[in-house]
Formats: C-alpha cells, structure tokens, sequence
C-alpha cells in the first residue's frame, strides 16, 4: 500500500483506504478504487482503462489528449 504515496509509482498520488473483512477466518483487504477527475502515471506510464483490460497509451497523442478531456 505504500506504493500509492509513492510519486515514483503513481503520481500524482492517491490516497486509498484500506478496510479489513474477516470471512471464513480469513482477514480480506478491501479497497473501493473510485474513479479519479486526473489522469494518473504508474510507472511513468499512462493506461487507459476499457472493458478488455488496462492499455498502455503513454506515447500516443490522440489517445492522451481524449483521456485528459474526459477527465
């Protein structure tokens, strides 16, 4: 979990809250990851999320230029 308010991993960083469930007497971690209004590098990369998966856009123009004006 540190890795979020790391600027080298995700930047700009984002703050998450973790909550603790115990089921079946196993302790389960879970995380609500809302959608964010900025668009975010992990890694220094930029991905863009659709139903088949998460896309490294990070090097074309048109696909980051749409990103940040749905953001």
């Amino acid at each position: 979990m540190t890795s979020l308010n790391n600027p080298q991993i995700l930047s700009p960083t984002f703050y998450l809250a973790v909550e603790e469930a115990e089921i079946d007497g196993k302790v389960i971690l879970y995380i609500n990851v809302p959608e964010s209004s900025q668009v975010h590098r992990c890694k220094g990369k930029i991905l863009d999320r659709n139903e088949d998966g998460d896309f490294d856009i990070t090097n074309n123009t048109n696909l980051v230029s749409r990103l940040y004006m749905r953001k």
